[in-house]
């Protein structure tokens, strides 16, 4: 189904039969220098058309009703409780620590959001209506809010994963008072309410970090993308794929969503329309072809099977050692109430040491 209607969308031949292009002049402003500023100069002798064959066309075709029955699996863990997190689990421990905070909450929404995305390029897809650009809007949210999920899952030590919980939530305290300064609001509840909340479990647990610490600038989601990926790559290895793709693509379909030349040049098919030899500036035509479309999408959809992963395994009750033991041992006993992860109305605290 899907297959059949894609095929409707990039037909083979040399006319697409739904064209999603536009005319775009590459090579525009002259720099100080005298060299071209934005795009890289057409080499001489050769063409600046990019199409792919229909050999090409037809091979990524025979990948895309598997790739949508991924996505279709990852819509169906939601209605079936997979976000459901047992007691005596690694995130269960972690949501007792971080109360009034939730590691399984903070994580499950960035999931939960990627898989939207995706949910959206497919029904997109099969209702044979594609946009030739915010196609890739959608792939570059997905793979961003998965790589949020996995860079807060992904380390096993638990005051590494609540560090990144904190930085998180200490980075929302100030997008959201920027918004409601935008709307001429106040914050409520106040920005100082806010903080006391995030610093609660560092007076709790000292080993996770200072305030101080907490203070200055977190990573940046270009770093958390870097350091999701190195996860996405050991879990779901391809051949042929660099090691830095995930982000590289990411970055790619960035430039895409804010109109960049230099990403529609690297990301999508290309027709060359004319070419002044003078001053290397090449008029052409961009589409966005099936290997373009299938490529992407199968990165994307890489990066959210492998946060799912990550929560499927921290949300489980598997967690023995010692120190989740005693971890479990200074909040006592996790009662019925925690089966799914919710916290009790008022959590009995963990002794400070020292």
């Amino acid at each position: 189904m899907a297959q059949a209607a894609l095929e409707g969308l990039f037909a083979t031949g040399p006319k697409k039969a739904q064209p999603c292009n536009a005319g775009c002049r590459s090579g525009s402003n002259i720099g100080h220098d005298g060299g071209m500023t934005g795009v890289p100069l057409r080499p001489d002798g050769e063409s600046a058309t990019r199409m792919e064959t229909p050999d090409q066309e037809a091979e990524a075709l025979a990948l895309l009703d598997g790739l949508l029955a991924r996505i279709s699996d990852f819509e169906e863990r939601d209605r079936t409780g997979y976000f459901n997190v047992e007691a005596r689990s690694a995130l269960a421990i972690d949501d007792l620590w971080a109360y009034p905070l939730r590691m399984s909450g903070s994580a499950s929404l960035a999931i939960n959001a990627a898989i939207d995305h995706l949910r959206t390029i497919r029904l997109l897809i099969e209702a044979q209506s594609l946009p030739w650009i915010a196609i890739f809007t959608l792939m570059r949210s997905a793979i961003e809010t998965a790589a949020i999920a996995i860079w807060l899952l992904q380390d096993d030590g638990r005051d590494a994963r609540l560090w990144r919980l904190l930085q998180s939530e200490w980075g929302e305290i100030a997008d959201v008072q920027k918004l409601m300064a935008n709307l001429g609001r106040e914050l409520s509840p106040s920005r100082e309410r806010r903080e006391e909340l995030v610093l609660r479990p560092l007076a709790l647990r000292p080993s996770i970090g200072s305030e101080a610490e907490l203070r200055r600038r977190g990573p940046s989601i270009t770093e958390k993308i870097g350091l999701a990926q190195v996860t996405v790559n050991s879990c779901i290895p391809r051949e042929g794929r660099p090691d830095r793709m995930v982000l590289a693509l990411w970055q790619g379909m960035s430039g895409l969503t804010h109109g960049r030349s230099y990403a529609a040049q690297l990301l999508l098919d290309r027709e060359e329309l004319g070419y002044e030899p003078d001053t290397g500036a090449v008029d052409v035509r961009f589409t966005t072809g099936v290997r373009s479309l299938v490529g992407a999408l199968r990165v994307a959809i890489d990066a959210v099977d492998v946060a799912l992963r990550l929560f499927g395994a921290r949300k489980v009750a598997w967690t023995s050692t010692a120190a989740d033991l005693e971890d479990l041992g200074r909040f006592g006993a996790l009662g019925e109430n925690n089966a799914t992860g919710v916290q009790p109305a008022v959590p009995p605290p963990p002794a400070v040491d020292g």
